[in-house]
């Protein structure tokens, strides 16, 4: 993937009220569940955003990353934080440091002008810093805490954040995160639109509890395939079908085949040629090329109900 660069304008909708900055203890500094799992703990995270810059206030500096994969905004559903993932090292030996915000410490959170976020700090907040990496086995995940920052200090005193995505990160993709952030931490505000609800039931199809991440034999799909909501006209709903288990994501309808092919990969860390689906009939039908693609594209917009599964081909 290309490096992607984004200009940021400091913004002056940021608090100037100072906070005292805590680090939070994780009670248990070795997570007693081990994983036989590919690693990538923030893998199966419904909503994620590869982030381009970060910009701390009220101090301005700024966090960037050369690659769109080496920091991301995630939205942990169960452990209900918001949580900025850095991601170091290459595909031989990787780990991830984390800042993990509680929901229940931050003010507001908005998208501002060119798609970037706002995070403001409740006064005082407490946040923790984590760190995901594998054993000398290279068969197991473990997570810890760790004391030192992983934005190189710049959380210390911070009272917010905007964050500018990666100019590939699609703009529905932001509106999914900001309306899961809505629900989950400002439902009980009067500003909250409700309506919202319906929509973020169709999203939030998984999240990131142990149990469900990293166990092969659990089958995501069991609930999702069974839910009768249409998805939103601009996007379409794919089962991802493996050896011992199932996957799922939401994607915009008209994505080339190459970029959903290129997604898929990257998400579930597998490699991918082509794959099958099952038309009307039920006979397997083999996507190879764009054209393939299109066609199953027409079937699923009038067959479907903008649902597809389909089965991998390495």
């Amino acid at each position: 993937m290309a490096s992607s660069k984004f200009h940021i304008q400091f913004h002056t909708t940021s608090t100037s009220s100072t906070s005292s900055y805590h680090l939070e203890k994780m009670h248990n500094k070795n997570v007693s569940k081990t994983f036989n799992y590919s690693f990538k703990p923030n893998s199966s995270l419904w909503i994620r955003i590869d982030l381009s810059t970060i910009t701390f206030y009220p101090s301005q500096k700024i966090k960037s990353s050369s690659m769109c994969n080496q920091m991301e905004l995630l939205l942990k559903y169960t452990r209900q934080v918001l949580a900025i993932s850095f991601n170091k090292g290459n595909s031989k030996k990787k780990s991830i440091e984390e800042i993990q915000i509680p929901w229940n410490q931050i003010a507001s959170f908005r998208i501002i002008e060119n798609h970037d976020i706002e995070v403001v700090f409740c006064e005082g907040f407490k946040a923790k810093f984590c760190y995901h990496g594998k054993d000398n086995t290279k068969s197991r995940v473990f997570t810890e805490e760790m004391s030192k920052d992983p934005s190189g200090g710049l959380m210390k005193g911070a009272t917010s954040l905007v964050l500018s995505p990666c100019l590939k990160v699609h703009p529905m993709t932001i509106k999914m995160f900001n309306i899961g952030i809505q629900r989950f931490r400002f439902a009980d505000d009067s500003n909250y639109n409700y309506m919202n609800d319906h929509y973020l039931n169709k999203v939030i199809v998984d999240d990131d509890d142990d149990d469900n991440i990293y166990n092969i034999n659990n089958n995501i799909s069991s609930e999702t395939e069974n839910r009768s909501e249409i998805v939103d006209d601009d996007l379409i709903y794919i089962t991802i079908v493996f050896l011992t288990h199932n996957r799922a994501m939401l994607t915009p309808m008209n994505i080339p085949l190459n970029t959903l092919l290129e997604n898929i990969q990257k998400r579930f860390e597998t490699k991918i040629k082509s794959f099958e689906y099952k038309n009307i009939n039920g006979d397997l039908i083999t996507v190879i090329n764009e054209d393939d693609w299109k066609v199953a594209l027409w079937n699923i917009n009038k067959f479907r109900n903008r649902r597809i599964k389909i089965y991998l081909n390495n």
